[in-house]
Formats: C-alpha cells, sequence, structure tokens
C-alpha cells in the first residue's frame, strides 16, 4: 500500500512539474510575426507595422553577423540603453511603451523647444526617446540604415511606406 501511494504520489509531482514547465513555456514563446498595435494608441496615423520576429532573431544574424554582434540586444536594452546580451529566444522582456511610455511623436513645437534652450543632438534623441514612436522609428531606422551600409545592402528599408504597409483588402 505504501509502495502504491509513493509512485502515485511521484507521478503526480513529475505531472505538476511538466505541466508547469509547459506553462512557463507557453507564455514566453514568440510569435514570428508581431502586430506592432499597442493600446497604448486610440488611434494610428499609418498602417500597423507587421515586425517579422523570426527573421530579424533568426535569418538576419547568419546573414549578417556583422550587424547583430549583440543578437537579442540590438532591439532589447536595458535602462541604461545597453545591449541586453543576457537575452536567448523566448526570454521574457519588457515591452517598449513599458518605458518609452509617451505614445506617439514629440510634438514639433516641443522640438523646436528643445533647439532653442542649446540642448546638442544628443540630448534631444534622448528626450525624444521618452515618446514611444520615437523609440521604436530610431532603433528600427538607425539598424536598417548601419544595414544598408556595412553589409552593403539595399533591402532594409528606410522609409514609412516600407514598413507601415497599407492592407488591400
Amino acid at each position: 500500500m505504501k509502495r502504491t501511494l509513493m509512485i502515485l504520489i511521484a507521478i503526480l509531482a513529475g505531472c505538476t512539474a511538466w505541466l508547469s514547465a509547459a506553462a512557463v513555456l507557453a507564455d514566453t514563446t514568440m510569435p514570428d510575426i508581431i502586430k506592432m498595435n499597442n493600446p497604448a494608441y486610440d488611434e494610428h496615423e499609418k498602417a500597423i507595422v507587421q515586425f517579422n520576429h523570426k527573421a530579424h532573431a533568426e535569418k538576419f544574424p547568419e546573414k549578417y553577423p556583422e550587424i547583430f554582434e549583440n543578437a537579442c540586444g540590438e532591439c532589447h536594452h536595458n535602462d541604461e540603453g545597453e545591449p541586453r546580451k543576457d537575452l536567448k529566444m523566448g526570454d521574457d522582456v519588457d515591452k517598449c511603451i513599458e518605458c518609452h511610455d509617451k505614445p506617439g511623436q514629440m510634438p514639433k513645437k516641443v522640438k523646436r523647444e528643445l533647439r532653442a534652450k542649446g540642448l546638442s543632438r544628443e540630448e534631444r534623441r534622448v528626450r525624444e526617446r521618452e515618446y514611444h514612436a520615437e523609440a521604436l522609428h530610431d532603433k528600427c531606422r538607425g539598424c536598417h540604415r548601419l544595414a544598408r551600409k556595412k553589409a552593403d545592402t539595399r533591402k532594409p528599408p528606410t522609409t514609412c511606406s516600407k514598413c507601415h504597409i497599407k492592407d488591400k483588402s
């Protein structure tokens, strides 16, 4: 009787551990395509970007290792703006809006005021990156420009319409 009870407990413990592991993995898997439709925005001015996470995380680092030196850290950074070199596929990460918490872009009037105050370009960019869309655009366009320069390719888009593709339906 004791032996049967011990076997039953071991089976239950194993099943519990397996289900717990499955639940953790289920929460940290990434879709291949991420629809960049953030609920912080009442409406979007342009079409929603369909970000191909799989290509950026798997295909491009193999094809362009000189650009993807920091793997996941090329996009995901800490609160100091330094690449998160500790990340691997499936790790839990903060969403951009959690730190770059002002939806949209910095108003042009505010940009003019910062220039008038005599702030350096880098000081202005730090302030601009408080805005969600500014941070995303800065990160994406910057990397795409670097890819065009370092890898000598014209494929990474640097214009709005190439990422914000209008739905043809």
